[in-house]
C-alpha cells in the first residue's frame, strides 16, 4: 500500500507569526512577562498617539526624548494577553474581545526603573517583529496592485 502524503500545515498568518514571537522582559520582582505588538496593540497605540505615523515617530524618536511614560504606554499595549470570541447581544454575530492580564498602573508598578534601556530595546525588537519593513510594505502594495489589475 503506497504511503499517503499528508497535506502540509497551513502557513501561519502574519498575526499568528506575531503572536508566536513574543519578546520577554523582566519585572522588578524578577519574573518574566512577554510583549508583542498584535493588530489590537497597534490600534491601541494609534488611539494613544493619534495616528500610525505618530506611533512610528515615537518608536523612532531619539534617546533624549524617550520617557518612562511613553515606554510604559508601549509596554502596556504589547501586553494583550488573550483573545476570545463571544456572541453579541443579537446572538448571531460573533465579536472578538481582547483582555489584558494587568492594568496600566499595575504594570508600571511592576517595572524596574533600572531596566529602562532593556525595556526600550524590547519595545524596539517587538516593533521590528510586528511592523513591516519598507521592502515588505512595498512588496505587499505591489502584490495588491497586481491582484487588482488581474481582477479588472
Amino acid at each position: 500500500m503506497p504511503a499517503t502524503k499528508e497535506a502540509p500545515p497551513p502557513a501561519a498568518s502574519p498575526l499568528e507569526q506575531i503572536a508566536n514571537d513574543p519578546v520577554p522582559i523582566t519585572l522588578l520582582d524578577g519574573t518574566t512577562i512577554e510583549i508583542r505588538f498584535t493588530f489590537t496593540a497597534i490600534a491601541d497605540l494609534e488611539r494613544h498617539f493619534g495616528s500610525y505615523r505618530a506611533v512610528l515617530e515615537a518608536l523612532d524618536g531619539d534617546a533624549d526624548r524617550q520617557s518612562y511614560t511613553e515606554l510604559g504606554v508601549f509596554l502596556f499595549a504589547g501586553l494583550v494577553t488573550k483573545t476570545h470570541t463571544v456572541s453579541a447581544p443579537d446572538e448571531w454575530q460573533q465579536v472578538t474581545v481582547s483582555e489584558r492580564a494587568w492594568t496600566h498602573e499595575d504594570l508600571l508598578a511592576a517595572l524596574d526603573p533600572k531596566r529602562f534601556t532593556e525595556y526600550a530595546l524590547a519595545v524596539q525588537e517587538a516593533s521590528r517583529r510586528a511592523f513591516p519593513t519598507v521592502e515588505e510594505d512595498a512588496a505587499a502594495k505591489a502584490a495588491a496592485a497586481a491582484g487588482n489589475a488581474a481582477a479588472q
